[in-house]
């Protein structure tokens, strides 16, 4: 990016020049910026700014250099000294698009939602069209991190609903059935039922059929909440526009989690063996592809619907290839933790353990996943100590996965606990829709031979009269024709 008015300095002048002129030194500093060499250009621009005339440039010039100095620290990872570069570019100008764009992502990498929030909504106010340019995951995390915000989280929903987002078209009808739930909960019924207008994912249908805080908004009778219709409509939309879009693994990761809902596991074999193979080939045809990351949920996705297809070792090879590939840049922790489940239900219990042995730097609903691996693993074992530490952990941290520690108690066969477990669950806002789904009954395949019992003793908990009062109060259980997102069964 070279400045206009700027020349380029003689070759083998220093970066770092004393004597020179604050001009010169605007000239060293953005040649560094054009040679994208992010240490020297830190270094020349850090001259720059503390040279005595820099506060007499023009503020255009001071501005670009702030925002350079911004993007360097990025790539050098000094996060917080990015946002501070990016905040005085903003006290020069507020009109650039970009600096807003990455200090909306800096404040939430730097661990600041609400701050993030603040630039992302100063983002969609004044340049709307760069909403699809963030990253996909950016929305949902940010969401997620809102939580404790709730004011904050409920403005940034409504910002997102006003446009016309779709999330790249992986499809935004998680988010509308979050704007609901909060409306609902604050008693705005008619706002409410706005949002459910867009709300078209089939577990996100379930999730307004089976809470009774819906119940006034939602009459299951209807087209549009017919879950399997819904599913057909999702694979068709996805299916759609990955043949529009070839390159997009982004895309075929979704259809192949759509087609796997919809019990299309033959398709999923053909479209994933396709890509896969296109991908192992040479650069130059990998390059085609755009999103490589998604590749290893292209594996872990095959490897669901060779299980379902009763291919178990073959769906074991993929799974344990799949955990080989790094994920999001480091070490793979969901493939490793998915398959130390699938050898638990398998009943491979020492193997279950080594698969989770080196998984380390995970989020706390990736702790919750090793915890269920580690009990499954070692009361089988016959580990009693491991097992009851695993299941403490899993009591004390129940609002993260209550799922995980349903199964375990399950597991564990202490029923009554279960029991009083699921009811305290389901009172908690929290927790309660997490529970209400973990109760329903999805399309599921004959269990793996060590889940027999587990799938046995869910039924009996199911029918107890206790729990299915628990359930009433807020909720249903129904039967519902799809099988549950990304699961084994």
């Amino acid at each position: 990016m070279a400045m206009a008015g700027t020349q380029r300095p003689p070759a083998g002048v220093s970066i770092v020049d004393a004597a020179a002129t604050v001009e010169e030194q605007l000239a060293i500093a953005f040649s560094a910026v054009d040679d994208n060499d992010p240490t020297a250009t830190g270094i020349a621009l850090t001259t720059l700014m503390a040279h005595p005339d820099f506060d007499a440039l023009p503020a255009d010039i001071r501005h670009a250099t702030f925002s350079a100095a911004g993007w360097s620290a990025i790539q050098r990872s000094e996060l917080a000294r990015a946002r501070d570069f990016y905040l005085a570019a903003i006290d020069l100008s507020a009109n650039e698009s970009h600096v807003w764009y990455q200090l909306a992502l800096l404040e939430f990498d730097l661990d600041n939602p609400e701050a993030s929030a603040d630039r992302l909504l100063h983002l969609l106010q004044h340049w709307p069209e760069l909403q699809e340019e963030l990253p996909d995951g950016y929305f949902a995390q940010l969401v997620r991190e809102l939580i404790p915000f709730p004011e904050t989280r409920l403005t940034v929903l409504h910002a997102l609903l006003a446009r016309p987002w779709t999330l790249n078209g992986l499809g935004t009808s998680h988010f509308w059935h979050e704007l609901a739930l909060m409306q609902v909960e604050r008693g705005d019924t008619d706002a409410a039922r706005a949002s459910i207008e867009h709300i078209d994912g089939p577990m996100d249908l379930v999730m307004l059929r089976i809470d009774r805080r819906f119940d006034a908004l939602v009459d299951p009778t209807l087209k549009r909440f017919d879950i399997q219709r819904a599913a057909r409509l999702r694979s068709d939309d996805l299916r759609t526009k990955a043949m529009l879009a070839p390159e997009r693994l982004d895309l075929l990761m979704e259809l192949t989690y759509a087609m796997l809902a919809a019990g299309e596991e033959r398709q999923v074999l053909a479209m994933t063996d396709a890509a896969l193979a296109a991908l192992s080939s040479a650069t130059v045809e990998s390059a085609l592809f755009e999103n490589i990351e998604d590749q290893v949920w292209l594996m872990n996705n095959r490897a669901i619907a060779l299980r379902r297809l009763d291919r178990i070792d073959e769906a074991l090879v993929q799974m344990e290839i799949a955990s080989g590939f790094a994920e999001n840049g480091g070490a793979n922790v969901s493939q490793a933790l998915n398959l130390g489940r699938f050898y638990c239900s398998l009943g491979r219990f020492p193997e279950a353990l080594a698969a989770i042995s080196s998984v380390n730097d995970m989020s706390d609903y990736g702790r919750m996943v090793r915890a269920a691996v580690q009990h499954c693993a070692m009361r089988r074992s016959g580990d009693a100590t491991g097992a009851d530490e695993a299941l403490a952990y899993l009591r004390d941290h129940s609002a993260t996965a209550p799922s995980a520690l349903l199964q375990a108690l399950l597991e564990a066969n202490h029923l009554d606990e279960a029991a009083g477990t699921l009811a305290s669950l389901l009172e908690s806002t929290e927790t309660r829709l997490d529970t209400l789904v973990w109760v329903q009954r999805f399309r599921s395949l004959p269990p793996l031979p060590a889940d027999h019992v587990y799938r046995s003793r869910r039924e009996e908990l199911l029918a107890r009269d206790d729990v299915i009062a628990a359930v009433e109060r807020v909720g249903r259980i129904g039967q519902y024709d799809i099988h549950a997102r990304s699961t084994l069964d």
